[in-house]
Parts: C-alpha cells; structure tokens; sequence
C-alpha cells in the first residue's frame, strides 16, 4: 500500500514538472514568435523626394494589401533608419556593398540594356533621363519635304538647320566608338576630329557656346538635341503636335546611340522586413506601378517597347519619347575605371575636350599641332 502510494506521488509531481515544462516551453516559443511577428510587420521607411508619386504608391499599396495599409512610411530627407531609396545608377554603382541583393520576378521586366547586369540584384531601375533627338515635323516637311532625318548625310545634303554646341552631350555620339575603345589610340582619335569638324562645317551651322533649352522654337533650327526634362510639353511646338522624337541619325552608316541614366529603387543592407520590401519592388513594376510614373508625366518611365500598348499613354509624345531612348544605351562608366593614354586623363573628361574640340573646329590648326598643345 505505501508502495503504491509512493507510486502515485511520484506520478503526480512527474505529471506537474511536465506541464510546467509545457508552459515554459509555450511561453519562450511565444515570445520568439512575437519577436519575429514584430520584424516581419514593422514598417518600411523610404526615402522619396517626389511627394506626388509617394502619395500616389501609398493609394496603390493600400488598394493592393488593404490588411497592411500602414506597412510603408515616405520620407523626402534621407534618415539613417531608411530600408529602400530612390537613387540613380551611379549610386547603386558605387555603394554596392550597403545594398541588400534580392530575387523578383517583375509583371514588367527592365529591358536588359536598361541595367548593367552586376546591379540587377540590387537595383530596379524605374525611369531614364538623358538627352533625345527632335525636330519640328511641320518645318520638315513644309520647306524640306522630308517625313524623317534618318543620317547626317541626308541633313548636309537638305541643309536642314541642327542645332548644336560644345557640351560634352552633343559631342558624345560622335565619338561613342570611341569613348567605348578599350585602347584609345592617337591616331584614331585625330581621325574622328577631322570628321568631326568636316561635318559641323558641312552641316554650315553656327555653333552656339550655351545650351537653348527651346531652341526648336527659334529660327533657323529644326533639329537637335532636347533633354528629357526640360519642360517641352509647354511649347507650342509640342501642343500642336508639331515637336517629334525619333533614334539619332546615323552617320557614316553607323547607329550613335544618345547615352542616358537611370533612376529607381534599391534595397538597404540593413532593411529587416524583406517581405515588405519585395511586395513594394514588385508593386512598383507592375500595371499599376508603372502608370502611377505615366499619369504624373515623370519622365521617362522604363518600359520594354513591345509593352507600350499595354499602358494608358494618350499623348503621343510619351509614346515616342519612350521608343526613341529604348534606343538609347547606359553611359559606359567603366570606361573611367581602366587605364588608358592621354586622352582619357586628359581631353575626355567631357568638358576639357569639348573645349579642346571647339578650339579645333574654329582654328586654322591642324589636329597634331593641337593634340601636342595640349600634352
């Protein structure tokens, strides 16, 4: 009898150590999983100068996950608690190692010659930015008689009036083949400046020293370079549909492709809600996300030429603003990176060479007596 009495007292305290392990067990469990509930729920912080465009993805992201309305937080100054920024691509270039990388596959993927290949983990890339060849349709076709300017030759053969100057920008498609050289050679680079003064003297233009952001507007020009942001849908050229974008015209049979920047959205390394941060990527290159760009004219939004019908553009600018620089390619910043001879160190770093150039195409000197002046 006492040994079963024994029995069962020690079955009952084994019974209370085993439900107060059960409890502590419980209760750890819980506080983890509150911990983690906690990261995984705490808003985002993004940093977003644009207020317009934080508000109209803070309306969509409460459409799309009603549950978690108050999941991201847009701020217009850049704080240290910032999980996602807007930034250009040479941000994202050169802060690689404070981005988080990540996977996402996007309604609307970035055309491949839109990002550099070792940023696609970490970066995505939203519009583009750079300059744009135009010209004014109704002078075109009324005193030239022509639909299009497809090559330099068919504009010194019309004499069709170019706007141009010495910005480092009007320079640049013709010498694009050469800028992009790993072994910049002297002699190749002598060739291009013959050339390059042969046609500026056979397009028979004045050459003007500053940049006129509405020179379409001005006679005698018809055709030129216009930056993306310059405010053109003002103009009366473009009101009336008269102001239109195409690719640059070749030259010498070859394509010049204008060189643009892009601008987007990139993770930071310390960002601790990633599924937030993924569902806002993502929410961002959808339908939706792409258009809230087009209905606030933020120019120019990255979408692949053959999905521009699937959007709401109804201005037939932004159609063609977005085909002509889907042929446009990233500026090449690598080729700051690697050694080369003197022309990198010194007339290539844009400005300095525009000079040098305009002091060649307006001087009675030959381009050796240059090239060695300016050793």
């Amino acid at each position: 009898m006492k040994h079963e009495k024994a029995i069962l007292f020690m079955g009952e305290k084994m019974k209370n150590l085993l439900f107060i392990s059960m409890i502590s067990f419980l209760l750890c469990g819980c506080s983890v999983f509150s911990k983690n509930i906690t990261e995984q729920t705490k808003p985002i912080t993004i940093y977003m100068e644009n207020e317009q465009y934080a508000n109209s993805l803070q309306q969509l992201w409460i459409k799309t996950y009603p549950k978690n309305r108050n999941a991201l937080r847009f701020v217009k100054k850049l704080q240290k608690d910032v999980d996602l920024r807007w930034s250009d691509d040479t941000f994202v270039r050169n802060h690689k190692e404070q981005l988080k990388p990540y996977a996402i596959t996007y309604e609307y993927d970035v055309p491949k010659h839109m990002i550099e290949k070792d940023l696609k983990s970490i970066y995505t890339p939203m519009i583009m930015q750079g300059y744009v060849f135009c010209y004014r349709d109704d002078i075109l076709k009324k005193q030239y008689h022509q639909e299009n300017i497809e090559t330099f030759e068919q504009i010194i053969e019309k004499q069709i009036p170019y706007y141009t100057n010495y910005l480092d920008y009007n320079i640049y498609p013709f010498f694009y083949d050469t800028y992009h050289s790993r072994f910049m050679k002297e002699y190749r680079i002598k060739k291009r400046m013959k050339q390059y003064k042969q046609l500026i003297q056979q397009l028979n233009m004045k050459q003007s020293t500053e940049y006129n952001h509405i020179f379409y507007e001005i006679e005698p020009y018809v055709c030129g370079l216009l930056y993306t942001n310059d405010g053109f849908e003002k103009s009366e050229s473009y009101k009336k549909g008269n102001l239109r974008f195409q690719a640059f015209p070749t030259w010498k049979q070859k394509s010049l492709p204008l060189p643009i920047k892009t601008y987007g959205f990139t993770v930071l390394e310390h960002c601790k809600n990633n599924v937030y941060a993924k569902q806002f990527l993502q929410l961002v290159r959808s339908q939706e996300g792409i258009q809230c760009l087009l209905d606030l004219n933020i120019k120019v939004p990255i979408i692949a030429s053959k999905d521009i019908d699937c959007f709401d553009i109804y201005d037939y600018g932004k159609k063609e603003l977005i085909q002509t620089m889907n042929a446009s390619e990233l500026f090449d910043h690598k080729i700051w990176m690697k050694e080369s001879e003197w022309l990198q160190q010194n007339i290539y770093m844009c400005s300095e060479f525009a000079s040098i150039l305009q002091n060649y195409v307006c001087s009675n000197q030959s381009v050796d007596q240059l090239y060695q002046s300016s050793k």
